[in-house]
């Protein structure tokens, strides 16, 4: 009789406990493949993830770090809790987070997994930067971790250091119930959309888009956008004043719930990862319309599990929009079909089954 393997003992890093997609993935993935014994959290006491991993965990578990910054005191930290506590991974999720854990790597010769989650898209200066830090630290980088495919064709473009050593572990999250949820035919079509006031998520594009709507289908919809910094966002303000059917709102702690309500789930970023609420919004039944841009196209197939146009047309999006809002039974097509897709596709304990192959995978090829 075999036994199987216990988990190595792995330390996670996220520069992010706010709401968002990023921190959800990790507490989707700790609730599959951590406990308490083979599991602690680097990441920032300020946010709501920090009570909901202390919850899975134990405080005793988590070290704080600062949000999205770095400090050369938290590497030594960091490595004083990695030899303490007999680490024998080290993953991080995202720009900043990885930042830490290489230079963790290359002082206690710990392997780390490095997970991308999202690479921003352009030739400015922040991804030249980028480029060059991703130089230096790939080589302390044992395995990096794209969430869908499109994402690793950019990591490899953009950082070729990285060719090679890329494995796809698609995001995943629990899958509830099997049964697809019925959307009531309703006057007023629900669009939600989760989103922040930064370049990625593009919220701008939505005023654009109802600006482009007829008064008739402004007049059988309303507009919910959730996130931090909308209210900051002149077009979202002007489009509110002129009377447009968009309602901006703080984020928010139960997007399950909003996604229920919901007939639309609108996402209108210039890039992503693979976003962790659209697939909360198939686990939900809503049909998604999606900007065709990397990530979401890789799990979005227009005209069959969503909508997609281009993040640079505003007319194509307000197309888009008219024919969800005018046709019911579309939308309920769509969103049938993604939630069948959700269940063959992106339950965590798929995704989890993949990371723990990779995390002692590394731990067999560490010298």
């Amino acid at each position: 009789m075999t036994t199987q393997a216990a988990d190595p003992r792995t330390l996670h890093i996220t520069g992010r406990s706010d709401h968002g997609g990023g921190p959800e993935h990790l507490y989707q993935l700790v609730q599959v493949i951590g406990d308490a014994g083979s599991t602690l959290i680097a990441c920032p006491r300020k946010g709501v993830y920090w009570s909901r991993y202390a919850e899975l965990l134990g405080a005793d578990h988590l070290i704080h770090i600062p949000h999205r910054r770095f400090d050369p005191a938290t590497v030594l930290r960091l490595v004083r809790e990695v030899r303490a506590q007999k680490v024998q991974v080290v993953h991080s999720h995202g720009m900043s987070a990885g930042l830490y854990a290489r230079l963790v790597g290359l002082m206690t010769g710990v392997p780390v997994v490095h997970t991308f989650h999202g690479v921003a898209v352009g030739r400015g200066w922040k991804q030249r930067i980028h480029g060059v830090v991703e130089l230096i630290l790939s080589r302390w980088t044992r395995i990096g971790i794209a969430v869908s495919l499109g994402e690793r064709a950019v990591i490899e473009r953009q950082y070729p250091c990285h060719r090679g050593r890329i494995v796809v572990v698609p995001n995943g999250i629990a899958l509830g119930s099997g049964v697809t949820p019925v959307k009531e035919s309703q006057e007023v079509v629900r669009v939600v959309g989760f989103s922040r006031n930064n370049q990625q998520k593009h919220p701008e594009l939505v005023a654009g888009i109802l600006e482009r709507c007829t008064p008739e289908i402004c007049a059988r919809m309303e507009v919910h956008l959730y996130g931090e910094g909308l209210m900051d966002s002149p077009q979202l303000r002007d489009a509110q004043a002129r009377g447009l059917p968009l309602h901006l709102h703080p984020p928010t702690d139960d997007p399950q719930a909003e996604l229920a309500r919901a007939h639309i789930y609108l996402s209108t970023s210039r890039w992503e990862g693979l976003p962790i609420a659209l697939l909360e919004a198939w686990r939900a039944g809503t049909c998604v319309m999606a900007t065709s841009v990397v990530g979401n196209n890789d799990v979005v197939q227009h005209l069959r599990n969503g909508l997609l146009f281009p993040c640079s047309d505003r007319d194509l999006g307000a197309q888009a929009m008219t024919r969800l809002v005018t046709d019911q039974r579309l939308r309920s097509t769509l969103g049938a079909q993604a939630f069948n897709d959700l269940h063959c596709r992106f339950g965590r304990e798929l995704m989890g089954r993949r990371m723990r192959r990779i995390h002692r995978w590394v731990i067999a090829i560490c010298p």
